[in-house]
């Protein structure tokens, strides 16, 4: 299917520049490409909150009361960034949000509109998370 939206699309010799960012936009924009990335963020906040898991609650209550609230605060991070990896991963016939909320569906796509913001968000909040999580650390 896609090689042949690349065939029909196919300009002149003389436009060659043209064809190889149309070809660089269609790899960039692939929507294997960003499930895929969805996927392995999911997969990473999953092995990180393991992690967490591991190191038990007990070391976490022998920190200071603020790299605790921080902590937590990363982990409420990172449960965000894998629900925004997760929208973009399910269809869009499996919708998240029920069809008898339509306002707040309609509002939630007007902000976050494509496939690529919604991982781009993800990947901010993640980030946001493992700041938390140091500051937390360096503050005990």
């Amino acid at each position: 299917m896609e090689e042949e939206k690349i065939q029909q699309a196919r300009p002149a010799p003389e436009d060659w520049e043209t064809w190889k960012d149309y070809r660089l936009k269609l790899r960039k924009e692939s929507p294997d490409r960003l499930e895929n990335g969805a996927k392995q963020l999911i997969t990473l906040i999953t092995l990180v909150i393991a992690i967490y898991g591991a190191l038990g609650v007990e070391k976490l209550q022998a920190l200071p009361w603020h790299s605790q609230l921080l902590i937590k605060f990363a982990l409420f991070l990172w449960l965000l960034s894998a629900f925004g990896a997760l929208w973009v991963v399910v269809p869009s016939k499996y919708e998240l949000i029920p069809d008898n909320t339509n306002a707040v569906k309609e509002l939630l796509d007007a902000i976050i509109s494509s496939k690529r913001k919604r991982l781009n968000y993800s990947l901010w909040l993640f980030g946001a998370g493992i700041v938390a999580l140091g500051v937390g650390i360096i503050l005990s």
